[in-house]
């Protein structure tokens, strides 16, 4: 994956260089639930941060799901917990109006993006900070790239277009072992099987239903790669923004 990432950092590094002063490169990142993109989000993060540094900041999607509290005055929530984080369960209207900010940001303007605070299992308010002097801005979620309104009207806004291609059957096993140690489910039977009822289902969505990306990123997991990268071996600032477990 490093030589994807190589590649793919220099290729926004020079499209930046030929934005003029006061705009930004929008960059959005997409794939499977469980494909590698938060490790290949991390590692992007770093390398970019590493040839043009304070140039690039990182928004996640996940501040965006619906609280708790949304969920249960939905018309079956018992249904809408079990099946969080497939795409009727984040405020899609609330993402495109942020990305809409971004694209028409000032350069002397900061605003406070909506973070995802794992303990509590909700949306933190204020909890990134975006700053209208960054030439690249990388977005990373599911349905970034969904053509389907709103998201497909974010997705217009976006100059590149990133889709991490990782086949669904190597997602399967991360997922269920990662879930199950955050403890959506009690056990790891109930857990597997709620990947392949919501998990695998979301993923085949966005394969099947996102815009044609700009670069796509072929893939198998790499399991060592995305241990080191995640663990926080890569020692980044920029990088350190980036959650284990992506929306």
């Amino acid at each position: 994956m490093q030589q994807q990432v190589t590649a793919t950092s220099e290729t926004l590094i020079q499209k930046a260089k030929a934005i003029p002063d006061g705009h930004r490169l929008l960059v959005g990142i997409t794939g499977r639930p469980g494909g590698g993109k938060t490790t290949f989000c991390t590692a992007l993060l770093s390398e970019i941060n590493r040839r043009v540094p304070g140039q690039v900041a990182f928004v996640p999607m996940d501040g965006f799901h619906y609280t708790r509290a949304q969920l249960d005055k939905l018309p079956d929530p018992a249904d809408a917990h079990y099946r969080r984080g497939a795409v009727d369960t984040f405020d899609a209207q609330a993402w495109f109006h942020l990305v809409r900010r971004l694209r028409d940001l000032a350069s002397d303007e900061t605003i406070s993006v909506p973070g995802f605070d794992h303990a509590v299992k909700d949306p933190e308010e204020d909890k990134i900070r975006i700053t209208g002097d960054k030439k690249i801005i990388l977005l990373e979620g599911n349905y970034l790239l969904l053509r389907k309104e709103p998201w497909v009207d974010a997705a217009n806004l976006f100059d590149e277009r990133i889709l991490v291609d990782t086949p669904r059957e190597e997602t399967i096993e991360r997922l269920a072992r990662r879930n199950y140690a955050a403890g959506i489910c009690p056990t790891y039977k109930d857990t597997l099987a709620r990947v392949l009822a919501v998990d695998v289902k979301n993923g085949d969505l966005i394969m099947s239903g996102s815009l044609e990306p700009t670069i796509r990123i072929t893939t198998t997991y790499d399991s060592r790669y995305a241990q080191e990268t995640e663990s926080g071996q890569i020692k980044d600032p920029v990088a350190e923004q980036v959650p284990v477990n992506d929306a």
